[in-house]
């Protein structure tokens, strides 16, 4: 179990700098684009930083992979303060004003597009959301009066119908506090239960929590196990939206 553990931390990090490596790509990117749509000179294009892993020259390019994947930068003819150029037009400082501020400006705009596109991916392919299924209800609460019971699965909540918990608690908490119909699945049969919600943390609440937030694991020697609590088992599997 170390081995996987181990194994596991180890894969993470690969992921994460992976994924922040991507993301200083296409940030350097914008820059990079930006400086070659103004002329600008690029004596350096490095992905991390530190000793240089590999790399290759084109034109006045240096184009790298640093050791250290934790930034990246796109060095430009006499960018930084003290730094003595020649006055070539192709040199960072003799830029004009909004060309300046366009290569500056060009990798956040970048980032904003790659946070998009994969925002309209992610939405495109579907969105896993837990179940309305009732994991456990408060003794003595609304649900618990209106006879709703762990395992029950609401699907309307008066007529509209609801796609994963969040949805349950939204619907409920537009509801001012009046009486609404729960469409409830129990056992395969289909419910009808009337639950008056009660006002809590200042707004309608069933006192009821989402199965797949509830008992997935009982910690060994910790009180509840000691007692002789059980993990409960959670039927079903997450409701997948696609728009």
């Amino acid at each position: 179990m170390p081995h996987l553990m181990l194994a596991v931390d180890v894969l993470g990090a690969v992921m994460v700098a992976v994924g922040f490596g991507g993301l200083i790509f296409i940030h350097e990117l914008g820059h990079y684009l930006a400086c070659r749509v103004t002329g600008t000179r690029v004596e350096a294009f490095s992905i991390g930083f530190g000793p240089k892993l590999f790399g290759w020259r084109r034109g006045h390019t240096v184009y790298k992979l640093s050791l250290i994947p934790l930034g990246g930068y796109v060095k430009m003819a006499a960018e930084n303060p003290g730094e003595r150029g020649t006055g070539a037009p192709d040199e960072f400082p003799n830029k004009s004003f909004s060309q300046r501020l366009f290569i500056m400006s060009a990798g956040v705009l970048f980032n904003l597009i790659l946070a998009f596109l994969l925002f309209a991916w992610a939405f495109g392919i579907g969105v896993p959301t837990p179940k309305a299924q009732i994991g456990y209800v408060v003794r003595g609460g609304p649900a618990w009066e209106a006879g709703l019971l762990p395992g029950d699965t609401v699907t309307h909540v008066d007529g509209q119908e609801i796609l994963g918990f969040t949805d349950l608690v939204a619907e409920v908490a537009l509801s001012d506090e009046g009486p609404v119909t729960l469409t409830v699945v129990r056992d395969g049969k289909t419910l009808e239960l009337e639950v008056t919600p009660e006002k809590r943390r200042g707004q309608p609440d069933l006192a009821i929590t989402n199965a797949w937030d509830f008992a997935a694991r009982v910690a060994p020697d910790s009180p509840v196990a000691l007692a002789g609590g059980q993990p409960r088992e959670i039927t079903g599997s997450p409701t997948r939206i696609v728009r």
